[in-house]
């Protein structure tokens, strides 16, 4: 596959990072979207070669973080195909679907996890259930606040 090769261009670097910061899509999907964009190749090479870019991107996949768990918790809570009619007339849990869900909130929980450990890490998460007297939001907020301190 050929890459198609760009000199960098701050508009499309704009448009790239916020794309990225308000969908949870990956950038290949975003760079099959966007014809107009470099391949995927090329903006990682201009990541690795204009630092501005790099810390404007690296901060845009850290806000993508909140497009994952808008879909996290639009997931876990469509329960419009989990039960179906079937071949008799009756209505029976689709346990395909349902898996399906489970895999998709649990893929987006995984990036999200190694996107921002400190917040939502398995650590920060253990850290929030041993200690009784927070709240999981508690803890969050904690974490973020630790992180923006370091």
């Amino acid at each position: 596959m050929m890459t198609k090769k760009c000199d960098f261009n701050q508009q499309i670097a704009d448009e790239i990072c916020d794309q990225i910061t308000t969908t949870s899509k990956g950038l290949r999907v975003l760079c099959k979207e966007n014809k107009h964009w470099p391949s995927r190749a090329e903006i990682f090479r201009w990541i690795m070669k204009y630092p501005h870019f790099e810390d404007r991107y690296s901060r845009a996949k850290r806000h993508q973080i909140e497009s994952l768990i808008d879909d996290v918790i639009e997931i876990a809570d469509n329960t419009d195909k989990d039960v179906i009619t079937d071949d008799k007339g009756r209505r029976v849990h689709d346990h395909e679907h349902i898996n399906r869900s489970r895999l998709r909130v649990d893929k987006r929980k995984c990036i999200y996890s190694k996107l921002a450990p400190k917040i939502y890490g398995d650590k920060a998460l253990l850290n929030a259930v041993e200690d009784k007297t927070k709240t999981l939001a508690e803890a969050i907020m904690q974490a973020k606040e630790s992180r923006n301190a370091s």
